[in-house]
């Protein structure tokens, strides 16, 4: 399993925070599969909050540590980076889940994730602007194709 991989993932972020942030995701990810273990590489995706008519555009690195080599595997994987758009600020993603594997290179991913965003923004206020950020947590539930 050494080389290129790619991956398509999408799903739904519950907001835990409150803003009412729950997001639909879609996001791709390309890198090196360095052996049937350990995978790095980066992305780019794309959220839609479902309560607002907001988006962001994450870009991110990617670290995927697979447990086994069996047809069926856990794995876990961290993401993070900077969201821009109308939601912007640093980002990080935990997840843990399952690979189902398909063909040899190959698989479908079903996860569970925790997702901690920054939300950084700029208000005016008595003739002076001003700069804040909040941070927006959530878990979800994320599918995946990997090639």
């Amino acid at each position: 399993m050494r080389g290129y991989k790619g991956f398509v993932e999408t799903g739904y972020i519950f907001d835990l925070s409150d803003y009412d942030a729950n997001r639909f995701t879609l996001s791709t990810t390309h890198g090196y599969q360095f052996n049937n273990y350990l995978f790095v590489g980066g992305g780019l995706g794309l959220n839609c909050y479902t309560d607002a008519d907001l988006y962001s555009v994450p870009i991110f690195a990617s670290f995927r540590a697979n447990f086994t080599k069996n047809k069926i595997t856990p794995f876990a994987d961290i993401k993070s980076g900077y969201a821009a758009g109308d939601v912007e600020g640093a980002f990080v993603t935990f997840g843990v889940g399952v690979r189902f594997a398909l063909a040899k290179k190959m698989a479908l991913n079903l996860k569970l994730e925790y997702a901690y965003q920054e939300y950084d923004y700029e208000y005016y206020y008595g003739s002076h602007y001003y700069y804040d950020n909040e941070s927006i947590n959530g878990i979800g539930i994320k599918f995946g194709f990997e090639f």
